[in-house]
């Protein structure tokens, strides 16, 4: 196998490898959307249980419940704002014809050429995999408080009927 083969092998890889990575910040982006429409509904459902059975004879600590809930939910909004806002993804090539030029046109050989589009996308795939890890961490939060918000809504449905 000649070396030109190998990195020719090399850079494809890479290429599918950055792909993929483009397409998992779409797919977590999504999650992130579904998560924001479920919650909303649950949080609806909540709402109107509460308003239809509400009576201001309650303690204290309810009251305290459901502002919890709410702090609770915003704080999941807040984590899934964080995680849909746009983010700056690094590509093998700045945006310029000059970054091009210098990157590729400016080596002197087809070899380095393809060497050095081979360091950038190894260095571009790092900086997009940090930022998705972080995404993913943080839609793993806001899954985490949809459930505790689940559980506390379906605790407070039964505190008020009981």
């Amino acid at each position: 196998m000649s070396v030109k083969y190998k990195r020719e092998l090399a850079l494809e890889e890479l290429r599918r490898q950055y792909s993929q990575i483009d397409s998992d910040a779409d797919v977590i982006d999504q999650k992130s959307k579904d998560l924001v429409a479920n919650s909303s509904i649950v949080l609806t459902l909540f709402a109107g249980l509460q308003a239809t059975i509400f009576t201001y004879d309650k303690a204290p600590a309810y009251y305290l419940g459901l502002a919890f809930i709410l702090v609770l939910f915003v704080i999941m909004l807040a984590l899934i704002i964080y995680i849909i806002r746009p983010q700056s993804y690094a590509t093998p090539f700045e945006a310029t014809n000059k970054s091009v030029k210098d990157t590729i046109l400016g080596q002197k050989s087809d070899n380095d050429a393809v060497e050095q589009l081979i360091v950038n996308y190894i260095a571009r795939i790092q900086n997009n995999t940090a930022i998705i890890e972080k995404k993913a961490k943080y839609l793993g939060y806001a899954y985490s408080l949809f459930v505790g918000i689940m559980i506390l809504s379906i605790a407070f449905s039964f505190f008020v009927v009981s």
